[in-house]
């Protein structure tokens, strides 16, 4: 009965594809989760605890410091695995995500001051995080998703993909719907919790998988921080 579920649902994947996928699913579950209970949540906090006239300038400024974090990220690119590319993240933004929850608690610089002004740091800081969050992450998630697939299985496990994705998205909005209920420190709680289980589903990922992982990354080419923008110019289609 459940091959038969099974390929009503991927058609031809196989057992091994599944479980596979099945990670890969879980992953991008927790990731598509995390960010769809912050990013929701950024600019509303940022106009409570800075103020609405302060908005483009957040804008402004994610877009300048994402150029040197995308620099930095790139080196990383070519100095660690991808895996653990997903450990160095996830475990920065868990913990930025929880210093956030705790933060918001504090009555002096939390939601309980209820004045804005331009020098709550707070602010600013959370802004920052889910913009480079979501620049960041979503990338490397399909970057690994490539080097440990080929194209046939790709072509019968990326469905899976998706709908982890679906469900993390839909999920994570139905708590922000009742941020009332949970608050919105919880909230954070919880986005980092989907950081931490990406970190966990990842391990298990590699010590299933460890030998495409390591084969993939050995053999990638070493890349500068500018290399998008050398492809762009030398690649007419692009």
């Amino acid at each position: 009965v459940l091959s038969k579920i099974r390929h009503h649902l991927w058609g031809d994947l196989t057992k091994e594809d599944l479980k596979k996928f099945g990670f890969l699913a879980l992953i991008f579950l927790c990731l598509t989760g995390s960010y769809s209970i912050v990013h929701p949540l950024k600019e509303a906090l940022f106009a409570r605890l800075v103020g609405p006239t302060y908005l483009p300038y957040a804008k402004l400024c994610s877009v300048l410091i994402l150029i040197p974090l995308l620099f930095g990220y790139a080196k990383l690119v070519d100095a660690l695995k991808k895996y653990q590319l997903f450990y160095v993240l996830g475990s920065l933004y868990a913990l930025a995500y929880v210093i956030i929850a705790y933060t918001l608690t504090l009555p002096a610089i939390g939601l309980a001051n209820t004045q804005p002004d331009k020098t709550r740091l707070l602010g600013w800081f959370l802004y920052m995080c889910v913009e480079s969050f979501g620049a960041i992450a979503f990338s490397l998630f399909w970057s690994f998703v490539v080097s440990v697939t080929d194209v046939e299985s790709a072509k019968r496990g990326y469905p899976l993909l998706i709908a982890g994705s679906q469900f993390g998205g839909i999920l994570s909005p139905e708590l922000v719907k009742r941020a009332s209920y949970f608050g919105i420190p919880f909230l954070f709680i919880i986005s980092g919790l989907y950081a931490i289980a990406i970190l966990i589903f990842t391990k298990l990922f590699i010590y299933n998988y460890n030998t495409h992982a390591h084969i993939r990354d050995d053999a990638k080419e070493t890349t500068g921080p500018i290399e998008g923008i050398r492809l762009l110019l030398s690649r007419p289609f692009l």
